[in-house]
């Protein structure tokens, strides 16, 4: 961080690390979702993206939601969901790899989160442990985007390889 540290002498750092920008007097709100029928995770996350982007201008003003992939939600923008569950239709187009089929996706309000204590210990003026799920809504918005783009495997992402770098492992596996 600048201005700690004052011993030792500079060094030249590489990391797999970025700057992250954000609005620190932000507030996320959380939402459980379940979907019906099951469907595996890339379904899951394509259907949600769709939703978000088919409601972009009306229900998220604008702004996107993001999505763990399992069963959370987050939004910069409240949505008018009230302590019971509201239930969306959500129709997927046919593509080459599946059908297009209907989703019923069941939205329930989670929780609040301020994200302004990150802003206060990223500074030095915070004392004391951040919240776990400010750092939870910190890491999903870092991996949303890449995980609709790249290949998810436990909270590793990947870039599928272009189709002439593919190797046989045997056994109908490829690399």
């Amino acid at each position: 961080r600048p201005g700690w540290g004052k011993e030792g002498r500079p060094i030249d750092l590489f990391a797999n690390f970025y700057k992250m920008k954000f609005n620190p007097r932000i507030t996320v709100y959380h939402y459980d979702i379940d979907i019906e029928p099951k469907c595996p995770k890339f379904l899951r996350r394509k259907l949600i993206h769709h939703f978000a982007q088919q409601n972009k201008a009306t229900v998220f003003k604008n702004g996107l939601p993001v999505y763990d992939g399992n069963k959370n939600v987050y939004s910069s923008i409240k949505l008018d969901v009230g302590n019971d569950p509201k239930t969306v239709e959500v129709a997927m187009p046919e593509t080459p790899d599946s059908q297009a089929r209907t989703f019923k996706i069941h939205i329930k309000f989670a929780a609040q989160i301020d994200m302004s204590c990150l802003e206060q210990v990223l500074k030095g003026s915070g004392f004391g442990d951040i919240p776990q799920e400010t750092l939870v809504v910190a890491d999903i918005v870092v991996r949303h985007f890449p995980s609709l783009r790249f290949t998810v495997a436990g909270r590793s992402v990947y870039q599928p390889p272009a189709s002439n770098e593919k190797h046989s492992l045997g056994n109908a596996t490829e690399m």
